[in-house]
C-alpha cells in the first residue's frame, strides 16, 4: 500500500482512538477476521447520526453477507471497471468462492477491445474498516486492495497495489450527487432496508471520476461516470431474491439510480433516484418500475431467458414528474445464467421535457429457471 494512504489511515484510527471517549460515533475502527464465524449476526437497518458508509453485519456468519462495491464507466461506455470489497462467505450469496473465507475482493475491467479484458481478485488475511463521519476507509490486508473514503462523503478512492495478479492503480471519485438511503436522504433513524432482511447505502450515486491503472502490462487512463454503494443482508441473498435490477447513469444534468426486486414471496420492492445539478429532485420506493424491452424481455427473468435488447426505467416523482430512461446494453461484462452485466448508452430525461444521451451500468440477478 502507498505511504500516503497508510498516513490517511493511521490519522483515522489515532484521531478516532483519541476521541473515542468524547465522542465514540464518529470514528470508530473495526477488525474482520479473514473466516466466517459461528456466532449470531446482528445487522443495522436503522441509520444512526453517522457511519453511513461502514460495517453493517457483525459478526458476519453463514447467513449474512456486507460489501462495499466500487464502479466506473467511461462517458462513451467502451471501460468499465468494478471494485467490489466483500465480507461475505459464499452460503449467503452464492456468487463469492469461499463457505469459510469470508473476505474476498473482486476486480473486473473493460475495455473497447474485450468485453471482461481483466478478471482478478484476492482473500485477505484480515479486513481494517475505519468511519470516519459518514465515511469510511477500508484495508483488506495482504490483497493490495484497499479504500479511503471522505467523513462528508465528498471523494472516495481505491488503491490496488497487487503484483501476484498484475494490477497496479487508483479510482479517485468525486461526488456529483448527494448520499442517499432506500427512499430517503440521509439522516438519522432512517429505514435503511431496500426489502425485509437487505440494507442498502448509496454513499455516491455519481461521482466525476478518474481511473489511472496497468492490468497485465497495459496502461488504462480514463475519466467517467463513478459511483459507490454498499448492501448487506443477515439472510442468504439465494433464500430471499428472484430477480433483481440495479443500475445507475448520468444523462444530461440528471444522475439517476434505479433498483427493482421481486422476491422469491412474490413481492416486489423498488426505489428510484434523480439528482440534477449536485441536489436531489426525488427519491421513491413506489412508482418506480425496471423491465426488459425487446427480445428476451419475460418478466420476471428466468435462468434460460436470454439478453433482453434493452431495459425501460420509470421513476414517478409526483408533482416533479415522470422520469424515463432506456438503457441499451452494449457490452456485456458478466454473462452467466443467473448473473449479468452491462454497460450502455442511456437515452432519458423528464416526460415532456428534453430528453439526453448519457451512460449506465445495469446488473440483472435472474436465479429462477421455472
Amino acid at each position: 500500500m502507498n505511504l500516503a494512504l497508510w498516513t490517511y489511515l493511521l490519522v483515522v484510527i489515532c484521531g478516532g482512538l483519541s476521541a473515542a471517549h468524547a465522542n465514540p460515533l464518529k470514528k470508530s475502527v473495526h477488525v474482520i477476521p479473514a473466516t466466517v464465524s459461528s456466532g449470531t449476526s446482528v445487522a443495522q437497518f436503522v441509520s444512526g447520526s453517522d457511519a453511513l458508509d461502514g460495517p453493517m453485519v457483525a459478526p458476519v456468519n453463514a447467513s449474512a453477507f456486507d460489501w462495499w462495491y466500487f464502479d466506473v464507466v467511461s462517458e462513451d461506455y467502451q471501460n468499465s471497471m468494478v471494485i467490489i470489497f466483500f465480507t461475505t462467505p459464499n452460503t449467503s450469496f452464492p456468487f463469492t468462492a469461499s463457505s469459510t473465507d469470508i473476505l474476498e475482493v473482486i476486480m473486473t475491467a473493460q475495455t473497447p477491445d474485450d468485453a471482461t479484458f481483466y478478471d482478478g481478485g484476492a482473500f485477505a488475511t484480515e479486513a481494517i474498516v475505519m468511519t470516519d463521519g459518514n465515511g469510511a476507509s477500508g484495508v483488506w490486508e495482504d490483497t493490495g486492495f484497499s479504500f479511503v473514503g471522505d467523513a462528508d462523503l465528498s471523494r472516495f478512492e481505491v488503491f490496488v497495489d497487487a503484483p501476484s495478479i498484475d494490477a497496479v492503480g487508483s479510482i479517485v471519485f468525486e461526488s456529483i450527487a448527494p448520499a442517499h438511503y432506500p427512499c430517503s436522504a440521509i439522516g438519522e433513524d432512517v429505514d435503511l432496508q431496500l426489502f425485509p432482511h437487505l440494507g442498502w447505502a448509496n454513499a455516491i450515486p455519481d461521482a466525476k471520476t478518474t481511473v489511472n491503472f496497468k492490468l497485465a502490462g497495459v496502461d488504462i487512463n480514463y475519466t467517467g461516470v463513478g459511483y459507490h454503494d454498499k448492501n448487506w443482508a443477515n439472510k442468504p441473498f439465494q433464500d430471499m431474491v428472484d430477480s433483481w435490477y440495479w443500475g445507475h447513469g448520468r444523462v444530461g444534468p440528471y444522475s439517476v439510480v434505479w433498483f427493482d426486486a421481486l422476491l422469491l414471496d412474490g413481492n416486489e420492492y423498488t426505489s428510484g433516484y434523480v439528482a440534477q445539478d449536485g441536489e436531489i429532485l426525488g427519491i421513491n420506493c413506489s412508482g418506480v418500475s425496471v423491465r426488459p424491452t425487446g427480445d428476451n424481455s419475460t418478466y420476471p427473468p428466468l435462468s434460460s431467458t436470454g439478453n433482453p435488447s434493452g431495459y425501460a426505467i420509470q421513476i414517478d416523482l409526483g408533482t416533479i414528474g415522470i422520469f424515463e430512461a432506456a438503457l441499451t446494453p452494449e457490452n456485456i461484462l458478466l454473462d452467466t445464467d443467473v448473473y449479468r452485466r452491462f454497460t450502455g448508452p442511456l437515452v432519458g430525461g423528464f416526460q415532456g421535457s428534453t430528453t439526453y444521451n448519457g451512460t449506465s451500468l445495469l446488473e440483472q440477478f435472474s436465479l429462477s429457471d421455472s
